[in-house]
């Protein structure tokens, strides 16, 4: 690529082809050499990108030439019908025509919602409702609060890689989704997927299942004893469409589709099953992650037989259903303690850069350490002059 540009460059040197260049490019001879330049550049960037071979590419350049990389929404359900588990006609998805699974539901606890409630409320006040926005990307911000949320509660042992491309494999061509979210090793085990209008649905949920199987190829250098279930989320922020991939039987499987609708306070309140269900996905997950390490010699140096224990207590608690909003309270804040006595335990998949020995766990201790960063804000900024 190298030569392709210094000789490309020699030619637009010369006085009638730098003409002949400014001709065809339409611009300025003055300004021909530095836009053929350019462009050369643009080449190589896309090609970086293509090939996996990024490294020396700019923030800019990558993400200018990843925008021009194949993607899959150009998919159709023809492209996946009657492979992987999934019947030909699409019809028959939810009603018996593919396998079905659905991680068992947990509860998370009322004062959870709550404040997951509130964020929802202001981070609309500045991105407007769904109904109203025009670009994705505002409609990304709003699905924030609740991935944010759970997510948080695992404290870094599982990470959110936004707006990543993936890889291509024999039956996709590559392409970018909303959320990565990866566990152990990096492995990538729930695939986000927005799109600003889902009109053509069984279209959309076929670009979802490629997205899936290129998840699974992300973590084909796994052991197969360690691969975890791949769940995909589509969504339009009206319709929430949950399916999962198991990468050993390398089969596809229905698990839930939800609506959510109404007003702003409605649609909030209508997210709390949604968010439960995130946060289901992401504990059986974790949990899967501990009971290979547990089952693992080379694992040994860290306790995850007692990690996996505590989890598992954790996850009883999290999916017994409760008689009053109060039982739920007190049950669930019970189950996040003993989740986070396993995390606590399990080596962090994103670094800390902190001197907090112990890292702060629970809301108080975190509290406790704002409180005394502002205080020390307080004392330098109010101090008299």
């Amino acid at each position: 690529m190298k030569r392709i540009h210094d000789e490309a460059f020699g030619l637009a040197a010369e006085p009638q082809l730098r003409s002949a260049l400014a001709s065809l490019l339409k611009v300025p001879e003055d300004e021909a050499e530095a836009i053929l330049a350019e462009r050369i550049k643009n080449v190589q960037a896309f090609i970086a990108v293509l090939f996996g071979n990024s490294a020396d590419l700019t923030p800019h350049q990558y993400k200018k030439a990843k925008l021009s990389l194949p993607c899959f929404s150009a998919a159709k359900w023809d492209d996946v019908a009657g492979q992987h588990g999934l019947p030909q006609a699409y019809q028959r998805l939810r009603t018996g025509g593919a396998n079905a699974y659905s991680a068992p539901t947990c509860y998370l606890a009322p004062s959870f919602h709550r404040a997951v409630f509130q964020n929802g409320w202001r981070v609309l006040d500045v991105y407007q409702e769904s109904e109203v926005q025009t670009r994705e990307a505002a409609r990304v911000r709003t699905l924030e609060p609740f991935l944010v949320a759970v997510m948080a509660i695992f404290r870094g042992r599982i990470i959110d890689k936004p707006e990543s491309p993936m890889r291509r494999t024999l039956e996709t061509s590559g392409g970018e989704v909303v959320h990565e979210i990866l566990a152990a090793e990096g492995a990538l085990f729930f695939v986000v997927e927005l799109k600003l209008l889902m009109t053509s649905e069984q279209d959309h949920v076929a670009q979802l299942f490629l997205e899936m199987l290129s998840a699974a190829e992300e973590n084909a250098d796994i052991p197969t004893n360690r691969q975890l279930r791949i769940h995909g989320l589509l969504t339009d922020l009206s319709t929430y469409h949950f399916y999962s991939y198991d990468p050993v039987e390398k089969k596809f499987a229905f698990d839930l589709v939800t609506v959510v609708s109404g007003v702003r306070e409605e649609k909030l309140g209508r997210m709390i099953p949604v968010t439960n269900k995130i946060f289901s996905i992401l504990l059986a997950a974790y949990i899967g992650v501990l009971k290979t390490r547990a089952e693992d010699e080379a694992y040994a140096r860290v306790d995850y037989p007692n990690a996996l224990a505590l989890a598992n207590e954790a996850h009883t608690l999290f999916t017994k259903k409760s008689a009053s909003k109060d039982e739920l309270e007190t049950q669930a804040n019970k189950a996040l303690t003993v989740l986070q006595q396993s995390i606590s335990i399990v080596p962090r998949e994103a670094q800390l850069t902190s001197e907090l020995e112990p890292e702060p766990v629970t809301a108080d201790e975190l509290e406790r350490v704002a409180d005394r960063w502002v205080d020390r804000y307080c004392l330098r900024a109010l101090k008299p002059s």
